[in-house]
């Protein structure tokens, strides 16, 4: 786990390193400055204000796209809760927990939706921000690698804390990795040892299964393909040369299979420029398989999905680059599957309810 101070001393050492003015313009933050999350914190316990400011919508819209929670989508945000609390105990040391109930219910539709995709071993998360999909992939063994990039402080920090505690020696943090110190083991000229010591000094690597990279490593989660490739509204509120960047390493960085979903468009992001965002995205080579809106405009998500396949993909031929149509095919086993179509609808259907249930399930495995 990562502590605020480590972070800003590799933050700075890269922007030493980096000596480009344009290329730092490009890549460090810019949006998330002027939001109203605290964006920098000066000591671990300050992230509980991080994780209370971003839990403040209802559940409800997330209830009406999945037309209701059954009783196994209650279990399920019931064991991430779990895994919520004891985080929440090793890096707070408090007893009373303010279980994030709206962020879970929005990581888990996520998690449904990627789950449902063909391929999806591989995922990297760009700005997953205060996501908490990790709690539901790092349980799924049909998940085998958890990437994230994070360029927010304090978000880095608080998707640190979950990658430490949900995947041990597992996780690989890039910001740790630049502070770490690698020369000679200094011996003590003190020592009143007359006959020198050998000591035991091993590199350990063990098998990493999710790596979380700082802004100033943006080249580096591209090295390598992905099954899924996601971003939430972050990727449509970047400045033009960082999305442009993005988008062309993205193309190139999914497997054959691979697909690069979109889970919002930005609050900030008007019709120029989205228009913009999707010229890229078509120039990019990528093409939408799923456009699904919003149920003010006559769609079923919460917020705007948006599904493309690669330029490598075996059936980018067979889809048209109309960026603006809605496309939601209910005959697309995908679809049905990510979006729970076979499924009957559940019985609880509102916020109240929601964490009802919830709290039951949680005091039953007191």
């Amino acid at each position: 786990m990562l502590d605020p101070n480590a972070y800003d001393s590799a933050e700075q050492l890269a922007k030493e390193r980096c000596g480009d003015w344009p290329t730092l313009a490009a890549v460090i933050p810019h949006v998330f400055n002027e939001s109203a999350i605290p964006v920098r914190v000066s000591s671990l316990p300050a992230l509980s204000y991080v994780i209370s400011a971003m839990d403040w919508t209802s559940c409800d819209v997330l209830l009406q796209e999945i037309r209701g929670a059954r009783r196994s989508d209650v279990e399920a945000v019931g064991e991430a809760a779990k895994r919520f609390m004891r985080l929440h105990r090793v890096l707070f040391g408090s007893r009373r927990v303010q279980i994030p109930v709206t962020r879970l219910l929005y990581s888990y539709l996520i998690y449904r939706k990627i789950r449902a995709l063909p391929a999806h071993a591989s995922v990297l998360d760009i700005g997953p921000a205060d996501s908490y999909l990790s709690f539901f992939l790092a349980t799924d063994p049909s998940f085998e690698i958890d990437d994230k990039m994070e360029v927010t402080q304090s978000l880095y920090l608080l998707q640190s804390a979950m990658g430490a505690h949900l995947y041990d020696e597992g996780y690989l943090d890039l910001a740790r990795d630049e502070t770490e110190y690698r020369g000679p083991v200094i011996r003590n000229p003190f020592s009143q040892r007359t006959v020198p010591q050998d000591r035991l000094i091993l590199d350990y690597t063990p098998r990493v299964r999710s790596t979380l990279y700082p802004w100033w490593r943006f080249k580096d989660p591209f090295q390598r393909r992905y099954d899924v490739i996601m971003a939430n509204e972050n990727i449509c509120e970047m400045s033009g040369d960082a999305f442009t960047y993005y988008m062309r390493h993205i193309a190139s960085s999914l497997t054959p299979e691979g697909l690069f979903f979109v889970h919002g468009i930005g609050r900030t992001t008007n019709s120029k420029a989205l228009d913009y965002c999707l010229k890229v995205i078509e120039w990019a080579g990528l093409r939408p398989v799923i456009w699904e809106t919003t149920p003010q405009h006559g769609g079923t998500a919460h917020t705007p999905n948006l599904l493309f396949i690669g330029p490598q993909h075996p059936q980018h031929g067979s889809w048209s680059g109309n960026f603006r149509a809605r496309r939601f095919n209910t005959d697309d086993p995908i679809v049905r599957a990510a979006f729970g179509l076979d499924e009957p609808p559940g019985e609880i259907t509102d916020h109240n309810a929601f964490v009802a249930a919830l709290r039951a399930y949680l005091a039953a495995d007191a």
